[in-house]
């Protein structure tokens, strides 16, 4: 940004040596005109020249109005020269123009301008070939446009014409003067040049860097993209785990307690076979009416769908209905007592809770041998317990089962804790007490119906 500003200054500056060189000429001129007159030298002037001279007040005034334009088209360049290819071909065009008229009306005698209009043209195009375009046709204008080469094409009066009425030592010092003048001109444009070229390499720098910059944070893109192809996959296979997991958990659930039940009345069953058959026709008809909800129970949880009792019933129903079917199966003496008041809770607190009471009683029979259950529901502040007892033989060794361990994972997900073991009051059998942080959220209004509770 600061080296543009720095060529505008040294723009505007070129702008000002011009105008001083164009006034030098024309005052030159002038009073050339009047020393040549006064001295009784005009014949041999005129004799030496062939032509008759401008008038001075007509070359000022034209001088004025062409470089005064070619100046205000510069300095309205910033605010006109936009993308459109007509508009900057005709104002390039126009620059162009002007300073070639310029330089005519001063009989050629200084081409300086052409390096004018070469920076300013420079400053503002950056397309390669209109700058080649540009830079071929300025330095043709300023190498041919002097009346040393164009007074044998054309009939000038020459610069140092005006300069041979004038003392040696004025004209020393005249010739002088334009030597600076035009040096300071060409001093200038190559300063612009040198500022230009240093611009254009800071610009490369930078955009090196930036590239050096692009292709390191491409690297870290890259990267990341792997790291986040293998999160990813990471995240499939937890996923594909968690679902296994999930159904196996279902699957033991469903069949373990139908097919508990199931053998327990086929053993059943077989003992009163002869003895009481219509019993144990009656024992089979509710092995049958088990394995059938076993099976649907399986087909459910395959599709990833809710037990088939909470699907169809409210929880209490439900559970209430599962404990009448495994009392009848089992023949088992199982107790029950609901003092928590009304069950609002969300799907998944639904399912665990079933499904706890469901693994409860089912080790109780398979694992325990028990034959009498005592499950009792309530609340302890503002946590849901569920608490099983039986009278089984307790719990052999440390080692847990599958149910127990699942039973738990289910619990640890809605932030409850599940406590097992042999009872603590001394009694011969197994204890089961899990407590859970419900939210108290009406499932029909806060879970989607449908929903997969864990």
């Amino acid at each position: 940004m600061e080296s543009r500003k720095l060529q505008k200054r040294i723009l505007y500056a070129m702008m000002l040596v011009n105008l001083f060189v164009i006034m030098y000429y024309v005052i030159v001129c002038t009073v050339s005109k009047s020393v040549i007159c006064e001295m009784n030298m005009a014949y041999a002037f005129l004799s030496n020249s062939g032509c008759i001279p401008h008038d001075t007040f007509t070359l000022c005034r034209d001088l004025l109005i062409y470089y005064g334009a070619l100046c205000a088209l510069i300095l309205a360049k910033e605010d006109i020269y936009d993308e459109n290819i007509l508009n900057r071909v005709l104002i390039c065009a126009g620059e162009m123009a002007l300073s070639l008229i310029v330089v005519r009306t001063l009989n050629f005698y200084y081409s300086g301008i052409a390096l004018l209009v070469l920076a300013d043209l420079l400053y503002y195009e950056n397309k390669k070939v209109p700058r080649v375009f540009f830079i071929v046709l300025q330095v043709l204008e300023f190498v041919i446009g002097n009346d040393a080469i164009l007074s044998y094409f054309d009939n000038n009066i020459q610069f140092s014409s005006y300069l041979s009425g004038f003392d040696p030592m004025v004209r020393s010092w005249i010739i002088v003067a334009e030597s600076l003048m035009t040096f300071t001109n060409i001093l200038l444009f190559l300063l612009f040049v040198l500022t230009m070229i240093i611009r254009q390499k800071a610009e490369n720098s930078r955009i090196l860097r930036l590239n050096m910059a692009l292709s390191g944070k491409n690297a870290e893109l890259h990267e990341a993209n792997v790291k986040l192809q293998e999160y990813s996959e990471t995240i499939k296979r937890m996923t594909e785990i968690e679902e296994r997991n999930r159904l196996a958990r279902e699957i033991h659930d469903t069949l373990g307690h139908a097919l508990t039940g199931i053998v327990v009345s086929a053993d059943a069953g077989k003992i009163l076979f002869d003895a009481a058959p219509e019993e144990a026709k009656a024992r089979f008809d509710v092995i049958g009416q088990t394995a059938r909800q076993g099976l649907e129970d399986v087909r459910r949880s395959i599709r990833a769908l809710r037990p088939d009792a909470l699907e169809s019933h409210d929880l209490e129903s439900a559970l209430e209905k599962m404990i009448e079917n495994f009392r009848e199966t089992t023949g088992a003496d199982i107790r029950y007592a609901q003092e928590a008041g009304k069950l609002l809770l969300a799907q998944d607190e639904e399912v665990t809770v079933y499904r706890i009471v469901q693994e409860g009683m089912t080790n109780a029979i398979r694992h325990g041998e028990a034959t009498q259950i005592n499950l009792i529901i309530d609340r302890k502040d503002r946590n849901l317990r569920v608490r099983i007892f039986d009278n089984g033989v307790g719990m052999q060794g440390k080692k847990t089962g599958f149910g127990l361990n699942y039973m738990k994972e289910r619990v640890e997900l809605l932030k409850g804790t599940l406590r097992y073991g042999n009872r603590e009051d001394g009694s011969r059998g197994f204890f089961l007490e899990a407590e859970i942080p419900v939210r108290g959220v009406n499932p029909e209004t806060e879970i989607p119906k449908g929903s997969v509770g864990l």
